[in-house]
Parts: C-alpha cells; sequence; structure tokens
C-alpha cells in the first residue's frame, strides 16, 4: 500500500459535493504515531468524538469528487461515515482485536481482557435503509440552498399529555454529520438528556407544519408518548454504520450486556488505571 493514496473503501452513506453528485469512495491509511500523542490528551479520552475527530483528520487521505480533506468535509460527513472510517483506520493500524475490562449488569461478574473482533463487526449502508432520502437543503429562511441532505421521517402522536391517539404529526430530521455531533458531545458528560435536545434542534427540518428554528425548550413541552417517538426514530437511524454496540454474553449468568467498541481500547492502549471511557 502506498501510504500517500491509502486503500479504498466504499462509505455507508457518502458526501454530496457542491453539485449534489453523491461521493462514496474514501481512500484510508494507517494512523502514525502523532495520533497516539494526540489521543493521549485529557479532552480526547473523555470524549470518544473528538478522538475521532482525530483519527479521521490523520487517517483520511482522500474523498473521490473532493480535492482536499478539509476539515469542513469531516463536517459534513455524517456519523455513520465517520464511524465507518475511524473503523477501518484503526484494523489498519492496530489490528481488528479490541479489549475491555467487561462487568454484567446484571449479576456484577466482573471479567478482565474480554476480547472483540472488529472484523465481524456489520455495517449498514443507506442503500439497505429504506427510511432514509435525500432532499434538496431549505434553509431556515425557505431557500433551496443548492445542496443536498440525507433525511428521515419520525412519525410522532399529537394530542395532549394523557392522549396518545389523536391525529399524528410528520417530523423530519436530517441525519446527523459530524458538526452536529461535534456540538452535542459538549453535553454529554454533563446531561446526556440535554445533549438529544441539542441534537433535535440542530437536525429537525419539519414538525407538522413548523419550521426551524428549533429552540432547546421547544423538547421540553413535548408530552411522552412523542418524546417516546423521537427516541425510538432516532435509535432506528443508529443502526446506519457499523454497528458500534455489541452484545456479549455474560459468563457467570448468561445474561446479554451490550459493550460500545468505545469502551474498548479502541483508541489507544494506555494504563489500565488512566484509560477513560463512555
Amino acid at each position: 500500500m502506498n501510504p500517500t493514496q491509502g486503500v479504498p473503501f466504499d462509505l455507508p452513506c457518502g458526501v454530496f459535493d457542491s453539485e449534489g453528485e453523491l461521493r462514496r469512495k474514501v481512500y484510508i491509511r494507517p494512523w502514525r504515531a502523532k495520533v497516539k500523542r494526540l489521543l493521549g490528551k485529557m479532552d480526547a479520552r473523555k470524549d470518544a468524538g473528538k478522538a475521532v475527530e482525530i483519527i479521521l483528520q490523520e487517517s483520511i487521505v482522500s474523498i473521490e469528487g473532493f480535492r482536499t480533506v478539509s476539515s469542513a468535509l469531516l463536517n459534513d460527513m455524517l456519523g455513520p461515515d465517520r464511524e465507518f472510517c475511524a473503523l477501518q483506520a484503526r484494523i489498519m493500524s492496530r489490528g481488528p482485536i479490541v479489549e475491555a475490562d467487561f462487568t454484567c449488569l446484571s449479576c456484577q461478574y466482573r471479567k478482565k481482557g474480554m476480547k472483540l473482533d472488529l472484523s465481524n463487526i456489520g455495517v449498514m449502508g443507506v442503500d439497505e435503509f429504506p427510511l432514509v432520502r435525500s432532499e434538496p437543503e431549505i434553509d431556515v429562511r425557505g431557500k433551496d440552498t443548492g445542496r443536498k441532505v440525507r433525511v428521515f421521517d419520525i412519525t410522532v402522536p399529537g394530542g395532549q399529555w394523557d392522549d396518545k391517539d389523536s391525529k399524528e404529526i410528520k417530523a423530519t430530521f436530517r441525519i446527523p454529520n459530524g458538526a452536529d455531533l461535534k456540538e452535542v458531545a459538549k453535553h454529554v458528560n454533563k446531561n446526556p438528556v440535554a445533549a438529544d435536545w441539542s441534537l433535535w434542534s440542530r437536525t429537525c427540518l419539519l414538525w407538522g407544519e413548523q419550521r426551524p428554528p428549533f429552540i432547546m425548550s421547544f423538547w421540553d413541552n413535548l408530552t411522552a408518548y412523542q418524546l417516546e417517538a423521537l427516541e425510538d426514530g432516532f435509535a432506528e437511524i443508529d443502526k446506519l454504520g457499523p454497528e458500534t454496540v455489541n452484545y456479549v454474553d455474560c459468563d457467570e449468568c448468561g445474561d446479554e450486556n451490550p459493550v460500545s467498541i468505545y469502551a474498548t481500547d479502541f483508541l489507544l492502549r494506555l494504563p489500565r488505571s488512566r484509560t477513560r471511557t463512555r
């Protein structure tokens, strides 16, 4: 492999260029030692999104149809594509096996040195996902920007707090991109619920007949049924791209437990007492 050219992969979603053409061919190289130094900084160790950004900057050589891999381009990349590139760069750089300490949520059994094989992780592309479509991007003034975005709909119950059977509301969101995820990451450690509110405010394009902007307090007034519908809708979209959360059986009680690849040594190997996970 020529390190200046990288290895070609097809992105799960792809990036629209300035002409509206979808570009999916990306070239990735293994990361260099510099990445470990950058990942060792406290902000990157606490924030998986920051760590992924560092990996992308150092590992993506080019995306077909774009002259350079700029910060603006990385911001435009959808979350599933960013995670896919980070996954491939990690496998190329340090191999497919990751290790973690595991504690069962049911019986508290603790297992050290549990191993996961990243090469077995499934990747769902947008072509396999009928919920997603592409549309012209409309700005807050209602004008076509000339760009395209990937969007999905969520059907939300209408009515009062105790009425889940009244007229439904159609809500349209775009799939979160890098800029959205970096902004939302500011809320995750302080208040993960506020992080969801922030993400919805940034990505909601239509709520019934109402258009952006949607301020944070808008979501405070949702009914419980509406809140659950949004959470379930975004959980479906989270299936796009790599399966970053895997499930393992406890050796002691047999119960199934979720394990995020970011809670392993996916990013870098540090002395165990210093490793930060989320």
